[in-house]
């Protein structure tokens, strides 16, 4: 069976929308946890604080990822996938 992730990616101004309501990204992944914790071979991959250093992380736009800011996400993912 295959493995599943979810990734919780950071927004540009900490709040996540929803239509019905604007809440917190601490909800959002809280939420996200109930639904992971529910489901067999599925991992939850938290990348909001993986950006730590913005300056290199993240394009001149803010939002848009570098090099080195897709290379810290492929890593996180790739430490997630279970052993084969």
């Amino acid at each position: 069976k295959p493995s599943h992730l979810v990734m919780v990616e950071p927004g540009p101004t900490g709040s996540a929308v929803k239509p019905e309501r604007v809440f917190s990204w601490d909800d959002y992944r809280a939420e996200l946890e109930v639904v992971v914790s529910a489901r067999d071979n599925c991992t939850l991959v938290d990348i909001h604080g993986a950006f730590d250093d913005p300056a290199t992380l993240k394009g001149g736009d803010g939002i848009h990822l570098t090099r080195a800011g897709y290379q810290r996400v492929a890593d996180m993912v790739l430490a997630a996938l279970p052993a084969s």
